[in-house]
C-alpha cells in the first residue's frame, strides 16, 4: 500500500514487477494478487504483468478480486 502523495509516479509498477522478479528467482511456480476491485491502478499493473482475473468476490466482508500469473 502506498500513501496516496507517492500514486501515479510508477512505484506501484516497480514493486509488482520486483516481486514478479523475486518470484521466478525463488522458484516459484504461480503468484496470487487480492486486490479491491474498484482500485483501477493495481489492477491495471497487475494487468500489465500479464495476471489474470479469477474472480470477483467477497473477503472478509470487503469486495475484492482475485487475480493469478503462471510463472
Amino acid at each position: 500500500m502506498l500513501l496516496p502523495k507517492y500514486w501515479g509516479k510508477g512505484f506501484g509498477s516497480e514493486i509488482a514487477n520486483a516481486l514478479v522478479e523475486k518470484a521466478k528467482e525463488d522458484g516459484l511456480k504461480k503468484l496470487t494478487a487480492i486486490i479491491d476491485p474498484n482500485n483501477v491502478a493495481s489492477r491495471k499493473i497487475l494487468i500489465s504483468l500479464g495476471f489474470h482475473s479469477l474472480k470477483v468476490c467477497e473477503i472478509d466482508g470487503l469486495p475484492g478480486e482475485i487475480l493469478y500469473k503462471d510463472l
